[in-house]
């Protein structure tokens, strides 16, 4: 029998983008003024930025944990055990994620980068294929959720290149304090180096993987669980993550040649 829509429970997934906002408020006014060397002095667009940053890289981290926890204890990544129903965990999971996704797209709006367009088509795809699970308990959609998840895997070290880019780039060598000695450098030429093999391996390899699974094993059950039109929906959104995910490698390999061969980005190409 085809599942019924229902009206997603949403009183977490708000509770933790308020939550988000808090710490970001919390970042800009208090913490980073009192930790990194010259904040005081950047721009408020740049303190936004860096708050926003910490946000995420706690966001990330945490799901990273989550998702690591979650299929250490599955025998095999593509054994297909994924239930009708939604489990406790993956609703958890993914209703930390769509509070995330609400607040993020609302700082995407903030933030100018050339890239932002893509990240807020990127989060709007997410969040119609997590509503969607949670509109219909979907336990199909929450087991390629937890496969999506294992991306999380890069972004911290994307976040920590960021800071360390940033740190070097700073003009004012006194008050960079020991923030600006080479080990600043190692420090992000490592964190980058990271962040490229843990995108490739997390991203641009599995990406293709779980297209394919979700085509061929997930289309029918979803079909068969609540519509075709529906699988069709999610697949589409996992084959765009897919694409995404593979021009933003080809962005990090352009950025990485720049970094390494030009020398340390200037703030545009850092964004």
């Amino acid at each position: 029998m085809p599942l019924q829509a229902a009206k997603p429970d949403m009183e977490l997934s708000y509770g933790l983008g308020l939550l988000a906002f808090a710490l970001l408020h919390a970042c800009y006014t208090t913490i980073l003024p009192n930790v990194v060397p010259g904040y005081k002095r950047f721009p408020d667009f740049k303190k936004w930025e860096w708050s926003n940053r910490i946000v995420a890289l706690c966001v990330c981290s945490w799901m990273t944990v989550c998702t690591a926890w979650y299929w250490t204890q599955k025998e095999d990544l593509f054994i297909w055990d994924a239930e009708e129903t939604i489990p406790l965990f993956q609703q958890s999971c993914i209703q930390f994620m769509v509070g995330y996704v609400l607040y993020d797209l609302v700082i995407c709006f903030f933030v100018e980068s050339e890239l932002t367009y893509l990240f807020i088509v990127h989060h709007v795809l997410g969040a119609v294929s997590h509503l969607i699970v949670l509109t219909y308990g979907d336990g199909i959609g929450a087991y390629y959720s937890m496969l999506v998840y294992i991306s999380e895997g890069s972004t911290p070290f994307m976040h920590i290149a960021w800071f360390f880019n940033e740190l070097r780039n700073q003009e004012d060598k006194k008050n960079a304090a020991y923030w600006s000695t080479g080990l600043n450098d190692v420090l992000f030429k490592l964190s980058s180096a990271l962040l490229l093999l843990c995108f490739f391996l997390f991203r641009v390899c599995l990406s293709p993987c779980i297209v394919y699974h979700s085509y061929t094993k997930g289309l029918p059950v979803w079909t068969q669980n609540i519509s075709a039109e529906v699988g069709a929906v999610q697949v589409f959104i996992l084959f765009s993550f897919m694409c995404i995910n593979w021009y933003w490698f080809y962005c990090l390999i352009k950025l990485a040649v720049e970094n390494f061969v030009g020398g340390p980005s200037n703030d545009k190409k850092s964004q």
